[in-house]
């Protein structure tokens, strides 16, 4: 993790980035901000006596890396402003943002916010999916917002994510915030009270994590528990930006790489280790991890037991 970076450090007029404006004066500006690195994830935890950042540009007119950036209050509160919409965003509550698009964020009192950024393409949401979502807070109430809180807090403060292998603790962070994405969804469009084919998408991918470890998890299989036909699912999925063979193999290799070197997945077998993951077969789950990661099951394991 990054040492926090403290702006009060700096002189006045030092303090201002490009980005960031306060029409009283950049002596008021002092924020100090703190990074974790998990994969293609960022964590960040930022705390200041005020923030304005705005974007005016897209992406594509300017050098931006493309990321999808979830905003989790602690304190105070702040303004977001994306697609003709803006959201007071009150402790505890979450709102998303497209930084590939213009958008800004404002707040005039002091705050403290835990923030997790996504590349676009990482996260795999269609452009439209990301625009409804936008500048919408999340009812920190919801079960998948209570699920989430705990976990970036956790992440926060705990040294699992300052060891050698922090990027096994992004996967989980990229599907809380497609969870989250499909959360405003639903309070958008009152999914509790519409027919059940509006759910469809989250109920498969719900029914699909619930049975990874399972070997004979297939298509015909998840299309026949939701009494659906297989081109139906691909469908559903595909309006997602969703392969479902690709997606079980990334989180089936994913949950391998931490059992493996887990206080329990230390004493078993590779092969029990990959049965246990969903894998048919060691050989097959061997091939499939030196194609991922570059290096055996086996390997991995030693070096990180060494470590």
């Amino acid at each position: 993790m990054a040492a926090p970076f403290d702006t009060s450090t700096l002189a006045p007029q030092g303090r201002r980035p490009p980005e960031v404006n306060r029409s009283d004066g950049p002596a008021n500006i002092c924020r100090t901000l703190s990074v974790i690195r998990l994969g293609a994830v960022s964590l960040s935890t930022i705390s200041g006596d005020s923030l304005f950042i705005q974007r005016t540009l897209n992406a594509t007119q300017g050098n931006v890396e493309q990321t999808v950036v979830l905003t989790m209050q602690l304190s105070g509160s702040c303004m977001v402003r994306q697609n003709e919409r803006e959201a007071v965003v009150r402790p505890g509550e979450f709102v998303i943002h497209d930084n590939s698009r213009p958008f800004a964020v404002s707040g005039t009192q002091a705050v403290e916010q835990i923030t997790v950024s996504v590349p676009r393409n990482v996260l795999a949401l269609p452009s439209s999916v990301l625009r409804a979502a936008s500048a919408r807070t999340i009812d920190p109430s919801h079960p998948t917002a209570e699920v989430a809180a705990t976990y970036f807090r956790q992440l926060v403060h705990s040294t699992a994510a300052h060891t050698r292998e922090p990027d096994l603790l992004g996967p989980p962070c990229i599907e809380l915030i497609r969870a989250l994405i499909a959360t405003t969804q639903e309070q958008r469009l009152g999914v509790a009270a519409e027919p059940p084919h509006r759910t469809l998408q989250q109920r498969v991918m719900t029914y699909v994590w619930a049975h990874l470890g399972d070997s004979d998890l297939s298509a015909s299989r998840v299309a026949a528990e939701h009494h659906i036909s297989v081109r139906q699912l691909y469908l559903v999925l595909s309006r997602a930006g969703i392969s479902l063979g690709d997606w079980i193999r990334t989180q089936r290799l994913e949950e391998s790489r931490r059992e493996l070197i887990s206080p329990h997945g230390r004493q078993a077998t590779i092969e029990s280790v990959a049965r246990r993951c969903g894998f048919a077969s060691a050989s097959h789950f061997s091939r499939a991890f030196k194609k991922t990661y570059g290096t055996s099951p086996r390997q991995w394991r030693l070096e990180n037991l060494a470590a």
